[in-house]
């Protein structure tokens, strides 16, 4: 959806007859100053919703933010497990005992109007579980005060060569991406990303699946005021035999 609003979203809808596995956004031209609040599964199994806003000082030049929803034949078992939080800024919603997970998401709200964002989407290395990680920033600084966060997890039986694959960036500063490849022979289900040791002052600008569901690409946008310490993106694919 377009942007040069104060925040903008979309919808995604699967076609007919699939339901979402996973899904992801990214971020165009915000500059660090954009930043993700919603990347989540519908209650339907048919959605993916994604929102992104303007920090508080806005932004004057153009943005736009673009859902993902990956889409599929229903997987056997297949569920959405949601775990929401007042207390806590990092989150765990975890599947069903024998279910295993194929795609997750995240949002983060505040109940006091500050500036949040979406700092990680990530599935456990087993795939039982997946934890979103939201912050508020104070004073150019991250804290967990004040948020309301809810992980996803989409759980189904595990299906045939379902695998995680992990990469991390080397640390960096200002633009940094990286991206997870699914092996050869195997696609993409879910997807989840990290922006490791942003500390309040690195966005997650990109969280995107590629249209060959074989890849995704986590991009970080320092803010505006930049970041002198070192920091990372961390990609994760989910993947699975077709």
């Amino acid at each position: 959806m377009t942007g040069s609003f104060t925040s903008a979203g979309a919808n995604v809808s699967c076609p007919v007859g699939q339901s979402v596995t996973g899904g992801g956004a990214d971020i165009t031209g915000g500059l660090g100053q954009v930043q993700l609040v919603e990347a989540s599964p519908s209650s339907s199994g048919t959605q993916f919703f994604t929102r992104s806003v303007e920090d508080p000082n806005g932004f004057s030049g153009t943005w736009f933010e673009r859902g993902y929803a990956i889409c599929a034949t229903p997987l056997p078992g297949l569920e959405r497990v949601a775990t929401s939080s007042s207390t806590l800024s990092v989150v765990t919603a975890t599947c069903p005992t024998g279910k295993r997970v194929v795609g997750g998401g995240g949002t983060v709200s505040s109940n006091a109007g500050q500036d949040v964002y979406i700092e990680d989407i990530t599935p456990a290395a087993n795939l039982t579980s997946v934890t979103a990680h939201g912050s508020v920033v104070v004073d150019g600084a991250s804290t967990g005060q004040g948020l309301i966060v809810t992980a996803y997890a989409i759980c189904a039986n595990p299906p045939p060569g379902l695998q995680l694959v992990t990469v991390a960036q080397e640390f960096d500063s200002d633009v940094a991406s990286v991206t997870a490849t699914c092996p050869a022979g195997k696609y993409l289900l879910g997807a989840g990303g990290e922006i490791d040791f942003g500390f309040g002052q690195v966005r997650l600008d990109d969280l995107r699946p590629n249209s060959a569901l074989k890849t995704v690409t986590v991009t970080g946008v320092e803010d505006e005021t930049g970041y002198d310490e070192q920091w990372r993106p961390i990609a994760h694919a989910i993947c699975a035999n077709p």
